[in-house]
């Protein structure tokens, strides 16, 4: 019995360091593979989200292109030629198609604050100038994670649709008797 017991006891110490192996090198492999799924996982996100990116500049180019031809309108119609340099703003605004850079012409270049700052400009299309610039301060450093704000695509989608919102409303107090 004694010998039998032995013969066991050296085969099952044999086993447990190839046992160890094994479960280490499954356990190695688990890793590789899920570290590997995350990363494109993680990929596939950052496309997605460069795509509504991509897709929401393009439908803030295309407000921005109405606001163009109902300011040019408003100046014909009504006589006010502080509309042309609206509408000239705006033709300027969408040829660009970076939310940021849009932002930064509409709402921090001096001359764009000045233009709707101007006395001949009516009041409801400062204010709405105003609130439009708001919007778009909280959507800019949802546009690019780098910029420090990891958010969800939902919020940066809320964030787009308030700046459109804002917006449509500056284009109705165009549109509006003055």
């Amino acid at each position: 019995m004694a010998e039998s017991d032995e013969y066991y006891e050296v085969v099952s110490r044999s086993k447990k360091p190839r046992r160890m192996q094994i479960l280490t090198i499954g356990l190695t492999v688990s890793i590789i593979l899920a570290a590997g799924g995350w990363v494109l996982y993680f990929t596939a996100k950052g496309d997605d989200r460069k795509k509504v990116v991509d897709a929401s500049g393009e439908l803030l180019t295309e407000v921005m292109k109405k606001l163009a031809t109902v300011s040019n309108d408003t100046a014909a119609k009504k006589n006010l030629t502080i509309f042309l340099s609206v509408r000239n703003l705006f033709s300027a605004l969408s040829n660009l198609r970076s939310i940021v850079q849009q932002s930064n012409l509409f709402c921090t270049n001096l001359s764009s604050i000045g233009l709707f700052l101007d006395p001949r400009i009516p009041t409801s299309v400062s204010r709405n100038y105003t609130a439009s610039c708001n919007q778009y301060r909280v959507l800019d450093p949802l546009v690019d994670p780098s910029f420090g704000v990891d958010s969800p695509i939902e919020a940066f989608m809320a964030a787009v649709s308030s700046v459109v919102t804002a917006l449509m409303k500056l284009d109705n107090a165009i549109v509006a008797d003055p």
